[in-house]
């Protein structure tokens, strides 16, 4: 055994390796599969001045192989900025399924409108423009509504992000997924309590939350992108 992996201690979880950006960029060469119309998007996307908001390709690649493992038919995303991530579902789900995604900025949504329909799924995803509270609480209401979809991705406003979690949790069937992005938020959620601002603090408030409640959903935090967590629902 090496001299590196004697340094390494199952009790202590600092001990465990760092990534430098000589891996990062090593990942990103080998570590996920891309897709034509994704990466075109993600170049659009680019000029745009928030393209930070963009969800990260090796996220969504991830997102793709639970999707076909799953055998995933319905999605809902809360989030959508220019529909990267609204592309990467809508291609991974069977023709009769369906996107229902949900964001305030029109404009934005509309650039990935072409990339959608070059890729041939635009007439899986349901855009609904408006408050995701309320478009939330009204899908699940709808007929084939509360406890019909397969996976739930949101990425949106984070002093919302609890009543997301909870709303989706009504959506998502029993072993579907939740996946929430940025709940290593650049890692502002290591600051003292007194230093963290309005939405570290959400953020924060989240993933308490999600950790304390082990009866609801297995869950899994991974330190890729700003951070993502997957909850599979027990009930």
């Amino acid at each position: 055994m090496s001299a590196e992996w004697k340094k390494f201690d199952l009790k202590d979880p600092s001990t465990r390796y760092t990534v430098d950006g000589k891996a990062w960029k090593y990942l990103f060469d080998y570590g996920w599969t891309d897709d034509e119309h994704c990466s075109k998007l993600r170049a659009e996307t680019a000029k745009h001045q928030h393209a930070f908001m963009c969800s990260a390709a090796e996220e969504t690649s991830l997102f793709r192989i639970l999707l076909k493992s799953m055998g995933a038919k319905k999605c809902v995303e809360v989030g959508v900025f220019t529909g990267h991530g609204t592309l990467v579902l809508a291609q991974e789900i069977p023709a009769d399924g369906k996107v229902v995604a949900f964001d305030v900025d029109e404009e934005a949504a509309n650039i990935g409108k072409p990339f959608w329909e070059k890729a041939g799924v635009a007439s899986k995803i349901d855009l609904r423009i408006g408050d995701a509270v309320a478009g939330l609480d009204k899908l699940i209401e709808e007929d084939n509504g509360a406890r019909s979809f397969d996976f739930a991705f949101i990425d949106a406003d984070k002093p919302n992000y609890l009543s997301y979690v909870e709303q989706c949790a009504k959506l998502v069937r029993v072993g579907g997924i939740i996946a929430l992005d940025n709940t290593l938020w650049q890692l502002k959620i290591l600051q003292p309590a007194e230093e963290q601002d309005e939405r570290t603090k959400c953020i924060q408030k989240v993933n308490e939350f999600v950790a304390s409640n082990p009866d609801r959903w297995e869950h899994s935090m991974l330190a890729m992108g700003d951070g993502v967590t997957l909850l599979c629902l027990k009930k």
